[in-house]
């Protein structure tokens, strides 16, 4: 969707084309107190090596929607995953599937096997430990039921949230009958809002919700919301309020 345009600040489209450029590209609008039409005609113009890195914004833009289009699917669709893994590779983008790595050109050892290991890096100057939430220690995972285990949060979108957002989650078969409830701490350990959902049933959900009338929590910052299932944590997420 093209949103309305206001003075000085424009509404940037990104779009690409195959083979010869022709054709228009018509605008057509409303103003204060007219209609406005305007028709470029696309051979008027001509493709600059300066302007090389449009490309780019091109597909930053499309692996944008790519991936807002798999964050809004309860399954993962291979087929848009294949598309963003090959924008990220063709233009040496970092995305959600692909990664920049460093690759020495020296083999140190060519008889060794590797060893995947979690290395534990340090935050940046400047920023406090709160960043990854130290202070809900105390909320560690401690969800054991064997039949609870297909519980969890799929996905929060949009995040960072303004207002209006969605939790997209999965209840077991098990879980009918339990006390569930959602609940947001901040980055203390303070509980600030819980939502009772024991209503609902077993399967896929997706619970709307407004941070300022469903929530009352109009202050910015990070918060972690969990899924509680009779007092055990079966899936815990960081969302940033704006």
């Amino acid at each position: 969707n093209v949103p309305d345009i206001f003075a000085e600040r424009p509404v940037i489209l990104y779009g690409k084309y195959h083979g010869e450029l022709n054709g228009s590209l018509q605008i057509e609008g409303i103003t204060g107190n007219e209609t406005y039409f305007e028709s470029l005609q696309l051979a008027d113009f001509i493709a600059l090596e300066s302007n090389k890195a449009l490309m780019y914004l091109w597909a930053r833009k499309r692996i944008q929607m790519l991936e807002d289009y798999c964050s809004l699917s309860w399954e993962d669709d291979q087929e848009i995953i294949d598309e963003i893994v090959a924008l990220g590779l063709e233009y040496n983008l970092l995305t959600a599937y692909t990664s920049f790595i460093v690759v020495d050109s020296i083999i140190r050892c060519d008889t060794c096997s590797a060893e995947t290991v979690q290395q534990p890096l340090p935050m940046p100057e400047g920023v406090s430990d709160n960043a990854i939430g130290s202070g809900y220690a105390s909320l560690e995972f401690t969800g054991t039921t064997a039949q609870l285990t297909d519980s969890y949060i799929r996905n929060i979108f949009p995040n960072p949230v303004i207002d209006n957002f969605v939790i997209m989650l999965h209840l077991g078969q098990e879980t009918n009958d339990l006390q569930k409830t959602i609940q947001i701490y901040d980055v203390l350990g303070k509980l600030v809002s819980e939502i009772d959902i024991s209503d609902y049933s077993a399967g896929y959900h997706s619970i709307y919700l407004s941070l300022n009338e469903d929530l009352n929590m109009p202050v910015s910052g990070s918060y972690i919301l969990i899924l509680n299932i009779e007092s055990e944590i079966y899936g815990k997420e960081i969302i940033s309020v704006l």
